[in-house]
């Protein structure tokens, strides 16, 4: 169930397409049927959110966004960032594949609005990514807030292995400080 909750949190699947009969390998039918209910759930409270964001960006003076990849992109759909005054866009979410960071740099904020994209948790703070470059092909790289915290890419499937550079993988956190000590912790998403 956290694994279906977590993926509808995320928004990061569309649902939309599918078929009654369809069935999402590993899981039951009436899984399927709870993610199809799920789905409509959050595609509803996105909806709400991002019409919230709409009143307060056409009412208040706001220059500034900390929001994730995919209430960005719908929050485009409905209102003009830039002459909603919105000049710079903090974000973070797993959604930050190269093409969908060019996407999002290019067409939601029209080269026009500063794109900072940020990684982090209350357990290391927040991770800033290095300025990105059309050079760098939209590739997010992220550097912990250092020395209290330590991120690395480890193998899915066997986490004591770390990935080659530019590979997939899953993010592992140490942080240390003087009064936390958390080792090797695998992020969820």
């Amino acid at each position: 169930a956290w694994k279906i909750a977590s993926v509808m949190k995320l928004m990061d699947i569309d649902t939309s397409d599918w078929q009654e009969e369809s069935k999402i390998e590993g899981e039951d039918p009436e899984d399927t049927g709870l993610l199809r209910e799920m789905a409509a759930e959050a595609r509803a409270y996105m909806e709400h959110v991002v019409d919230q964001a709409v009143t307060v960006l056409k009412h208040r003076r706001v220059s500034g966004l900390f929001t994730t990849p995919k209430l960005l992109e719908a929050l485009s759909e409905k209102i003009n960032l830039w002459d909603a005054g919105i000049r710079g866009v903090f974000c973070g979410g797993t959604t930050m594949a190269p093409q969908y960071v060019r996407f999002l740099i290019e067409e939601v904020l029209e080269n026009r609005i500063g794109f900072y994209p940020t990684y982090g948790n209350t357990l290391m703070g927040l991770a800033a990514s290095v300025p990105l470059r059309p050079e760098d092909s939209f590739s997010v790289t992220y550097y912990a807030p250092q020395p209290r915290a330590v991120l690395r890419v480890v193998d899915s499937k066997q986490p004591d292995r770390l990935v080659d550079y530019d590979q997939w993988g899953r993010v592992e956190l140490t942080t240390l400080t003087k009064e936390f000590f958390m080792p090797r912790f695998l992020e969820r998403d």
